[in-house]
């Protein structure tokens, strides 16, 4: 049996043949690789989200492990972390446990696949773990290259790695990625890849054909159009770009103030806390469910937002900061809050004796993508309401979506602005993103009473008391 007839004869998890289900694109490109004995030995392999990257790398990494590496050889599989290194490694897995006689022919280990009976076996490597100078690759393959991470490590780790290859005669190389940003380490391989004779580059652009039309125009609609070009449509692109436009904010600024409170509605609270050089912002948040219950259309809406600004000298106090947290608890019956634990340990312990339910959430990379990616699809869709604020407004028409490392997205604006009421109405739409569907916390009727009781002591008789600044 040929190697390509191998590939061929691996399993699917819809218990198809590899062979019946490949495109004709997949069966170029593991011609390519694993049948051409005079062509390239370097290859390029660019496809979009969803085309069959990982599982087609593992199908032919295990046929070169089964039959046509030389007995003894060294494999290896690269990719960005641990997380996606495990993708690779299951996706041999479940090969070899679907496909009728390769159960005893192959052990698996931690970060290895053997085949005892040849002596080969390929080495899963995390682009986080040690260094890879030293290693004679006869067979490598990278996955996602690039999103990996644009750092001197990262650049290194794959540089050292791919220069291996050259220690051993007919060693074979194969990167399979969806595109990047430009300027990324790897541009410069895709670009090689295009034009030097040791290379074969196989680029295709758009979605993987047996991707829903549906599923495409939803995701073109949630992400940003960066970000959709380079992952569903393989396009070497930037994502730097507004958050919004003004056409959108001025379709999202319906509100002529504050929302007054409404019984039955669960409210989220967003803090981002600054004292002297930056300002402190409080963004209070509910969202609705439209007739058609559509969760995707889900509505949120900016009920209150407050701004208090310090200054060299004359900080905010934290004191009245939980002063105004206190009455906002108080006034919305028990909201939820996610502050930002810088600056504010001791706060969110006073804040907690006092019984509001604070909920710490530290930056990170993660939290700053999803704060950028929601409120950005929010806008773009026409699903946030927002206060007819000036200063509002224009800080969100200021601000930009940027991309510090791959893949991964921020609020960002230019040195001198401020961005903290985005930030504060991002953490409030991400907590409120994070607990729908989840059962809110029962307020019972004593306890509703209780709030009731200290809201009149905070507020007075009257709904338009003031009360550090706020008017309820």
């Amino acid at each position: 049996m040929t190697a390509l007839e191998t590939m061929a004869s691996l399993r699917l998890e819809d218990g198809r043949r590899w062979g019946e289900a490949a495109t004709p694109l997949q069966w170029d490109d593991a011609r390519a690789v694993l049948d051409d004995p005079v062509g390239p030995r370097r290859h390029w392999l660019g496809r979009s989200k969803g085309y069959s990257k990982t599982a087609d790398m593992a199908a032919m990494s295990l046929t070169a492990l089964l039959g046509q590496l030389p007995p003894g050889s060294e494999a290896y599989a690269a990719a960005t972390d641990g997380d996606q290194a495990g993708l690779l490694l299951r996706a041999m897995r479940g090969f070899v446990v679907r496909t009728p006689g390769l159960a005893d022919a192959v052990r698996f280990e931690t970060r290895r696949v053997i085949v005892p009976r040849r002596g080969t076996e390929l080495v899963i490597l995390p682009a986080d773990s040690a260094g890879a100078n030293g290693l004679r690759p006869a067979w490598l393959v990278v996955d996602e290259l690039g999103n990996w991470a644009e750092d001197e490590r990262h650049r290194e780790f794959f540089e050292a790695l791919w220069a291996g290859l050259a220690k051993v005669a007919d060693s074979r190389g194969i990167v399979m990625s969806t595109a990047g940003a430009p300027g990324h380490f790897a541009e410069r391989f895709f670009e090689m890849a295009g034009r030097d004779p040791g290379w074969r580059r196989s680029d295709v652009k758009g979605p993987s054909p047996w991707m829903p039309a549906a599923e495409v125009e939803a995701q073109r609609r949630t992400l940003m159009p960066g970000r959709f070009a380079r992952w569903f449509e393989n396009e070497w692109v930037g994502t730097d770009e507004r958050l919004a436009s003004w056409a959108q904010l001025r379709r999202a600024a319906v509100l002529g103030g504050p929302v007054p409170y409404g019984a039955g509605r669960r409210y989220f609270v967003g803090v981002d806390l600054g004292l002297s050089h930056d300002r402190t912002a409080v963004a209070v948040v509910h969202s609705e469910l439209p007739e058609s219950g559509e969760v995707a259309s889900r509505r949120f809406v900016l009920d209150r937002l407050e701004v208090r600004e310090g200054r060299p000298g004359a900080e905010v106090s934290l004191e009245e900061v939980e002063r105004m947290l206190l009455a906002i608890s108080v006034h919305y019956r028990g909201p939820e809050f996610r502050v930002d634990p810088w600056q504010a340990e001791l706060l969110v312990q006073r804040l907690r004796r006092r019984g509001l339910n604070v909920e710490k959430r530290a930056y990170s990379a993660a939290l700053f993508d999803r704060m950028a990616s929601l409120l950005a699809a929010l806008l773009r869709e026409g699903l946030l309401d927002l206060p007819n604020d000036g200063a509002l407004l224009d800080e969100l028409a200021t601000v930009k979506v940027t991309e510090r490392s791959p893949g991964r997205l921020r609020i960002d604006t230019r040195p001198g602005a401020h961005d903290d009421r985005a930030m504060a109405l991002g953490y409030a739409v991400t907590l409120a993103s994070d607990r729908l569907g989840v059962a809110g916390r029962f307020v019972s009727a004593a306890e509703r009473e209780r709030l009731g009781r200290l809201e009149r002591q905070l507020l007075g008789r009257t709904a338009t008391a003031a009360v550090w600044g706020m008017q309820f």
